[in-house]
Order: structure tokens, then sequence, then C-alpha cells
């Protein structure tokens, strides 16, 4: 019986560890919405703003610029 509890205790701490691992990496696989970033080609300044869903709102003075914010 003592045995058998060793082995569920360990595989306890097992999943564990193997959960808070799995949410780590799910954590750094995340997209940055804060910041600048710097590209080249652009022929002036892009702005992308994100909704609470996601989604982008992207705001050029070109088209090609706004495609190319897309496309980043």
């Amino acid at each position: 019986m003592k045995r058998l509890r060793t082995i569920l205790i360990v595989l306890l701490v097992f999943f564990i560890a193997l959960s808070g691992i799995g949410y780590l990496y799910i954590q750094t696989l995340k997209p940055v919405y804060d910041g600048e970033q710097t590209m080249e080609g652009l022929e002036s300044t892009v702005e992308v703003n994100y909704d609470a869903y996601g989604i982008p709102h992207i705001y050029a003075s070109s088209n090609q610029d706004a495609f190319q914010a897309l496309g980043y």
C-alpha cells in the first residue's frame, strides 16, 4: 500500500511539472502586441493597433505600406 501511494505521488508531481512546462511553452508562442518594430521598405510610418479580440487595425499612408505591415 505504501508503494502504491509513493507511485501515485511521483506521478502527480510529474504531471504537475509537465503542465507547468507546457504552460510556459505556450506563453512563449504568444505574439507581441506592444512596442515598436523597424521594417525596411516602408515609405512612411505605419501604425498597427489591436482590439480586444486581437484583430489588427492598420493605419498607413499608402496601400503598399499597409499590405507590407499586414504581411509582417
